[in-house]
């Protein structure tokens, strides 16, 4: 259950994730703390009094380094991930039992593996934005044994969120809709027939959150791919769009290369590990939601 914690901790409140897992967690009427990134010191403050309290904590960690296209070369999200280690350290907050969900990437993590993948195949990011989703990784590997009773990392498939305007889109969906919105070209960027899982950061806040209900306080460290059971590739999407509004996508040319097929992860690990089902929604459904 997960009145099991005490107090939860959103990090990243202004972002979609942060946003979604904040609101779900108020609707049950949890006690909820949420921090943007320039609120970090304050959060810091915060834990640590309640885990000198004896709080059963669970941190949920949506600091991010913004949009993958514009990371910089130096990883951010690891100088906050030290600073909080370096935090507890210095104020010799004891171990609770209290766990740290960290919200990683799935796709750029296992770079150009073909095909299907899980949680034991090879990992080897490519892109900056997987480099340094890696190096926070390690971090946290490293690190719950002497700050957390336990850890989860979540690799997700690609996010998106579904908005009534959309100012700088992130990820080929918003796109779509920013497309639509403003009546500028959308851009292909990669090959448009490759299949990709897309989720919404509802779905993947709630399937998350379903997980923590069952998730023992026993000291383990575990990682989980999370995405839906379904695909689209870039025409599919596309079509979508247009199919509900009636209108058509200007699209830019783009140089066709051959085809391969993304990386894919399996219907979500997590559910399969602790025997739990949850609806994914589609594309089109969340659509019906929009009123523009």
């Amino acid at each position: 259950m997960l009145n099991h914690y005490d107090t939860f901790f959103v990090l990243g409140k202004r972002g979609r994730f942060g946003l979604a897992f904040s609101a779900l967690l108020r609707d049950i009427s949890l006690e909820v703390f949420e921090f943007s990134s320039a609120e970090f010191d304050d959060a810091l403050k915060c834990l640590n009094l309640k885990l000198k309290d004896g709080a059963r904590v669970c941190l949920i960690w949506c600091l991010g380094s913004g949009n993958s296209a514009l990371v910089s070369s130096q990883n951010r999200e690891l100088h906050l991930l030290r600073k909080l280690y370096a935090g507890l350290e210095a104020e010799k907050t004891p171990l609770t039992n209290s766990v740290l969900v960290y919200l990683s990437t799935g796709g750029k993590m296992y770079g150009l593996n073909a095909g299907r993948v899980n949680e034991s195949s090879k990992v080897s990011p490519i892109a900056i934005y997987g480099q340094q989703k890696r190096d926070c990784e390690r971090l946290v590997e490293e690190s719950t044994p002497l700050y957390f009773k336990s850890s989860v990392i979540c690799r997700i498939a690609n996010a998106y969120s579904m908005r009534e305007s959309i100012e700088e889109p992130k990820g080929f969906v918003e796109s779509c809709l920013w497309a639509l919105q403003t009546g500028k070209q959308l851009n292909l960027t990669a090959d448009p027939l490759s299949r990709r899982q897309y989720g919404s950061h509802i779905d993947y806040s709630k399937v998350i959150l379903k997980s923590l209900e069952i998730i023992s306080t026993k000291s383990q460290h575990r990682i989980f791919n999370i995405a839906p059971n379904f695909t689209y590739n870039l025409y599919e999407i596309i079509n979508v769009f247009q199919t509900h509004f009636g209108k058509k996508l200007k699209l830019s040319e783009l140089e066709q290369h051959s085809h391969a097929e993304d990386t894919l992860i399996l219907e979500s690990e997590v559910e399969e590990f602790y025997r739990i089902k949850y609806e994914w929604s589609r594309i089109e459904t969340n659509l019906q939601l929009l009123r523009i």
